[in-house]
């Protein structure tokens, strides 16, 4: 049994903020990916690794070390992603994966990047010496089919469920779209369930389960959903136990996505597949405990034909394209966000990020050592704060967490801290196309495009968009960052 965990905070709630001993602060802050001068910058997309529709499939495992040895201190492993349950032995860019780090001997961190690259500077999960805590990742997929789990200090076990795969419309499809892709539509978060206060106030029982309409509600379509991306919280289980998020209509899968110990607000990033009738379930394992559930996206087909959504060299939007995590934001080499206040970050021309057509980002945005309990939630810059939480944090923990996140029309967004001060990491896994953006490629001169019949237009040099607000660190250069985006500054470290 895991020791309880003391209040957190979700929103709409009030709780005590809880003390935690300075030796906490210390371990945390070191389990954290930080920089180095010398790290090898990540694989850049080439064309073909751009413009990647959906394909959600019901939850199925393809990783447990449990069967074998945990990955040791400074190791890491490889885990085949391709060929099996859903996903294809090619074609297949980038994989949805529910990572989880089951009780490691000492304080970690977790990276999953592709086989065959440099493994970046960045984390996935952070988890402190003998619990058990999950995140869901979005990794590029390497050359040979596998994807790369690093781990820093210690041993864990690992285990790995997949939620989905995203195509290369290029590669995959060079004619013509594969009909069962879904494109994806960012939004503002939004709150969908909260068993705090629906109905009857009252909690998941013990292996019960509850079914939960998604077409149609708070503006997503009434048809034609094929998956959603959900912020899932457990909220003060009166035991340990994970809950399970998939598809209505089809047997419960053998795969969690949010594992909480008894007492504690846990937090987890799902892309659920919608089941026929337009809704999702969610199961709860052991004791009873409150959900909250908030939406950030939705995926829908794209129909036949449509591919380049017209004859003006425009898409359709809502494509993905995924990258070797780059990090973002790091408010260590700056300072903590204070308590009811929020960073900007400038994610136009970032990196791999073009410096136009940004729709939504997938982020992994992890808080470090707050001095108080507190929530993070990230939104378009200039929209208003919505109710919605995407980490909860105790006092001097570190906690990661994917974010699904809609980004402003000038590509930024807002990380918003509810008390205490905390530092926030940030690192980004791809990016979404705003729909009847025009991409550009510079990467080959944007012959890749080009040759399925996309007028790419160049940036010239007097074009240039300078990129500002929050940069804090990134491992690529400022010349490697315009040499990506013509005419472009982007990258730089700060």
């Amino acid at each position: 049994m895991v020791r309880p965990d003391v209040d957190l905070q979700v929103p709409g709630r009030r709780h005590r903020p809880w003390v935690v001993a300075l030796l906490g602060l210390l371990l945390v802050w070191s389990s954290v990916a930080s920089a180095s001068a010398a790290a090898t910058p990540p694989t850049p997309p080439g064309p073909n690794d751009r413009l990647g529709y959906y394909h959600p499939v019901s939850p199925f495992r393809v990783g447990d070390t449990r069967s074998g040895a945990p990955i040791g201190s400074n190791g890491s492993i490889a885990v085949d992603v391709t060929g099996s349950g859903g996903v294809p032995a090619s074609g297949a860019a980038a994989i949805v994966v529910n990572v989880t780090a089951i009780k490691p001997t000492k304080s970690t961190y977790l990276t999953v990047f592709p086989s065959g690259e440099s493994r970046p500077t960045a984390s996935n999960l952070n988890v402190a010496a003998g619990r058990t805590v999950a995140n869901l990742v979005v990794a590029k997929i390497g050359a040979d089919g596998r994807i790369r789990i690093y781990n820093a200090s210690g041993s864990t076990h690992v285990v790995v469920d997949i939620a989905g795969w995203y195509d290369n419309i290029l590669r995959a499809y060079p004619d013509a779209p594969d009909p069962s892709g879904a494109r994806f539509s960012p939004v503002t978060p939004f709150r969908a369930l909260d068993t705090r206060t629906a109905g009857t106030k009252t909690p998941m029982g013990p292996g019960t389960t509850r079914t939960l309409g998604i077409a149609g509600v708070g503006g997503l379509p009434a048809t034609g959903v094929t998956a959603v991306a959900l912020n899932v919280t457990a909220v003060k289980p009166t035991k340990s136990t994970y809950l399970t998020v998939y598809p209505s209509g089809e047997s419960r899968p053998l795969a969690s996505n949010v594992n909480a110990p008894a007492g504690s607000i846990v937090p987890n990033m799902v892309v659920a597949k919608v089941g026929v009738d337009g809704k999702i379930r969610i199961y709860n394992s052991s004791g009873s405990t409150h959900v909250v559930v908030d939406v950030a996206g939705w995926y829908g087909t794209h129909g036949s034909g449509d591919l380049f959504g017209g004859f003006d060299g425009t898409l359709a939007g809502g494509e993905f394209t995924a990258n070797s995590p780059v990090r973002v934001l790091d408010t260590r080499a700056s300072g903590p966000i204070g308590p009811g206040q929020k960073v900007t970050i400038d994610l136009a021309g970032r990196g791999y990020l073009p410096p136009a057509g940004l729709g939504g980002v997938v982020l992994n945005v992890t808080g470090v050592a707050p001095t108080k309990g507190t929530y993070l939630t990230v939104y378009p810059s200039g929209a208003a704060r919505p109710l919605a939480s995407n980490l909860n944090l105790r006092a001097g923990t570190t906690v990661a967490n994917l974010v699904f996140a809609k980004v402003s029309a000038s590509g930024k967004v807002d990380i918003y801290n509810e008390a205490g001060s905390t530092h926030v990491v940030a690192d980004i896994a791809g990016w979404f196309l705003r729909r009847g953006a025009t991409p550009e490629t510079p990467f080959d001169g944007g012959g890749g495009l080009a040759a399925a019949g996309v007028t790419i237009p160049q940036r010239a040099a007097s074009d240039a968009v300078p990129v500002t607000g929050a940069r804090f660190e990134n491992p690529l250069t400022a010349e490697q960052g315009r040499s990506l985006w013509a005419g472009t500054a982007g990258g730089s470290s700060a």
